[in-house]
């Protein structure tokens, strides 16, 4: 009898090993004739790991490599969110939460006046619904991907929220104080990261430790700052907008600083640790002010649309907008949805970007 204890999986992935019914598991034991002890979520979260029992190292090391395969699809899909990300803080700088801070009351001021043509509603979805729309935990309430009927989902309303929603769909325009980013995290980001489970979040940290000197050299070990100007929207048109940001201005500064995050983006890429999808996407170098992704579903909400807004006003207001200069100091492999003292996101590795000092 061979044994194989891993830790390769993260707790809240465990469900699609498992499958309905406990169909995934018992599939995987059969075309392998192996044993698997997954535990419970619980568990997991201490530490407790998935056991493989065979009778020879080939049928064991078969389910691993079905497990690995399975975990892969899953995590290359939509329903997994992203776990991590390599930020650039920029929340450090008090005069820009500043002016950040007044970006939102005057955003917030504007539109809950009720101007022509923004109706700022919101929708409220059933509390008895089951499944969370928060970060990581989507995917793990349904048993597989299959389970997930999207269509299904956007249609469990309330009946008295039914006739708003029809007035909603007609003007596509939704705002709430959910969507403003908070000025404690403000960040540009480099890079957007999956890692499900200890080993890579320890190999992530390694490749950002062992980038210090590569990243100084593409700085040439000078400090690099960022001057932030004006007021755009990601794709699509102002009038349902889902993502305002204030756009870094093209310079030489930013040239050098867009150099040094390829050079970071390249390592992961080489490690193995980004999405197949993301390997080849440009970085747009820019700080998210407003993002329909994070709107409030309320007590009991289920995953749905993300509904938009119209931001033609705030756009035309903030065209020119003057948000400052700031200098880079420092690079973090960052947690999602996990904060510090600070409000910052958790930080799981830092290095230092060059200083005056140095």
């Amino acid at each position: 009898m061979v044994k194989l204890k891993s830790n390769m999986v993260d707790a809240l992935l465990l469900r699609f090993l498992v499958g309905k019914g406990g169909e995934t598991k018992r599939k995987i034991e059969k075309d392998t004739s192996t044993h698997l002890h997954i535990p419970s979520s619980d568990l997991a979260k201490q530490d407790s790991s998935i056991v493989v029992r065979g009778f020879s190292k080939a049928n064991v090391h078969k389910a691993v490599s079905q497990i690995q395969h399975l975990l892969q699809e899953v995590i290359e899909s939509p329903t997994v969110e992203y776990s991590h990300f390599i930020s650039l803080p920029l929340a450090v700088y008090s005069d820009l939460v500043v002016k950040v801070n007044q970006f939102h009351e005057s955003v917030l001021g504007t539109l809950t006046e009720g101007e022509e043509g923004n109706q700022v509603e919101l929708v409220r979805l059933p509390i008895e619904s089951s499944l969370s729309h928060t970060v990581g935990t989507s995917a793990c309430q349904s048993e597989s991907l299959k389970d997930l009927d999207y269509d299904s989902l956007h249609n469990l309303m309330e009946p008295d929220d039914d006739a708003r929603k029809q007035k909603q769909l007609k003007t596509g325009h939704v705002l709430d104080k959910s969507i403003l980013i908070e000025p404690a995290t403000l960040h540009l980001t480099v890079l957007m990261l999956k890692l499900w489970s200890k080993e890579r979040v320890a190999a992530a940290t390694e490749v950002l430790q062992g980038l210090n000197p590569k990243v100084h050299e593409a700085l040439k070990h000078r400090p690099v700052a960022v001057r932030l100007k004006g007021l755009e929207c990601m794709k699509g048109s102002p009038a349902k907008a889902h993502v305002l940001y204030a756009k870094v201005e093209n310079s030489d500064e930013a040239t050098r600083l867009l150099h040094a995050c390829n050079v970071i983006k390249n390592a992961f890429v080489e490690a193995g640790l980004v999405l197949e999808k993301d390997k080849k996407q440009e970085l747009k170098m820019h700080v998210t002010l407003v993002n329909t992704r994070h709107q409030d579903r309320g007590q009991g909400a289920v995953i749905r649309r993300r509904l938009a807004f119209d931001a033609r006003h705030i756009i035309s207001r903030y065209a020119s907008e003057e948000w400052g200069e700031y200098t880079i100091t420092e690079a973090h492999l960052s947690q999602r949805n996990i904060y510090s003292d600070d409000g910052y996101y958790h930080c799981c590795s830092s290095i230092k970007f060059p200083s005056l000092q140095m």
